[in-house]
């Protein structure tokens, strides 16, 4: 541990960059973002008034003044990662543990690193929750029981998809597309069969586990704190997303009513 006064501004800068930036990578709201990186470096000393940061979805830009009152400017560009709830949660925790102990500036780096290397829930784990939600939706929207099992079946299918896709660092809206069109797909295939009877009630079902809940949330928690470029910019996300979900769909039904006579 060191005293407030002992660590350089260069490093305390870096160190606040790198938390706001891995907060913002994991899914956390702006206004959250920019709130910790100021807590953090006036807890190290640094005038409130001459502290500037300025964070939207996809970079940071935050400014302080050292000693001999010259400006130092660090700049962060964000690469979205899958959001990350958990991970989120440990960076807010350790923003104010840094605040309250004036962590070393190796000190905050390794418990950066062990947050952001921590593991996960495994595959397997994901794969069940989304089809327990697949089950769930298509229940919910009036499927019966013969349509929840194939919902489960193709939920579960699209998280293993979503999985690959990552790997391979495919954007987001091909990804919805993609996905979407399995869904509809498949949907309309387990009808054709006999395996199911209500195909709208399997595709509604399943795309609940492609709808960007969050991204929304986000959106408008920053429309409300006065953050306009950022929520907007989620928005745009979440409508691109949207979009996505809605050109799979459609292409499949299109596409059904042409060879699935």
């Amino acid at each position: 541990m060191e005293n407030k006064s002992e660590i350089k501004p260069h490093e305390i800068l870096t160190a606040a960059a790198d938390i706001g930036a891995a907060m913002l990578e994991y899914g956390a709201e702006v206004y959250r973002v920019e709130s910790s990186i100021r807590y953090i470096l006036e807890a190290y000393g640094a005038e409130k008034e001459n502290i500037e940061v300025f964070a939207i979805p996809s970079s940071i830009v935050v400014t302080i003044t050292d000693e001999k009152k010259y400006p130092i400017t660090i700049s962060r560009r964000i690469t979205p990662n899958e959001i990350d709830l958990d991970k989120i949660d440990k960076l807010n925790s350790l923003s104010r543990h840094i605040c309250k102990r004036r962590l070393s500036y190796g000190a905050i780096n390794s418990h950066l690193e062990k947050i952001l290397n921590s593991k996960t829930y495994p595959l397997i784990a994901e794969i069940i929750c989304y089809g327990i939600v697949g089950f769930s939706f298509t229940i919910f929207f009036g499927g019966n029981v013969y349509d929840a099992i194939s919902g489960t079946v193709i939920a579960a299918v699209i998280r293993i998809l979503q999985w690959i896709l990552y790997k391979l660092r495919s954007n987001e809206f091909f990804m919805c597309v993609l996905c979407s069109s399995f869904a509809a797909f498949i949907a309309i295939l387990s009808v054709k069969l006999g395996i199911s009877s209500q195909s709208d009630k399997i595709i509604i079902g399943t795309l609940m586990t492609l709808v960007p809940g969050i991204a929304i949330t986000n959106c408008m928690r920053d429309l409300i704190m006065g953050d306009y470029m950022a929520g907007l910019s989620r928005m745009a996300d979440a409508l691109l997303i949207a979009m996505g979900i809605a050109v799979g769909v459609v292409s499949v039904l299109s596409l059904s009513k042409v060879f699935m006579v």
